[in-house]
């Protein structure tokens, strides 16, 4: 009796992460705010003051939720282009005006 609990149990769990998963798909990453937007469904707001500390912040949380397999790798690599372009754009913004924002 306790082993068919556990393999119900086991049963349940599966479409309930798959589910999870799915819920967390984007349709496409092509915006920062896209990005943020996909992050927000794993609880996740950075927000650190300055807008290139943001950027990089994001990086890192997005690799953590790509290598803990809970991302695709074509989300995953559209998602590391967006920031890529957006700190390059910081970048360039904070050379130009010798400021940061």
């Amino acid at each position: 009796m306790g082993n068919e609990d556990e393999e119900n149990r086991g049963e349940r769990a599966g479409p309930v992460l798959k589910k999870s998963l799915e819920s967390a798909k984007m349709e496409a990453m092509k915006t920062f705010y896209d990005v943020q937007q996909f992050l927000k469904q794993f609880g996740i707001i950075v927000y650190m003051g300055k807008r290139l500390y943001d950027i990089e912040l994001m990086k890192l949380e997005l690799s953590r939720i790509y290598d803990a397999g809970l991302m695709d790798k074509l989300d995953y690599l559209e998602a590391e282009a967006v920031l890529r372009r957006e700190h390059k754009i910081e970048l360039d913004y904070i050379e130009k005006n010798g400021e940061m924002n």
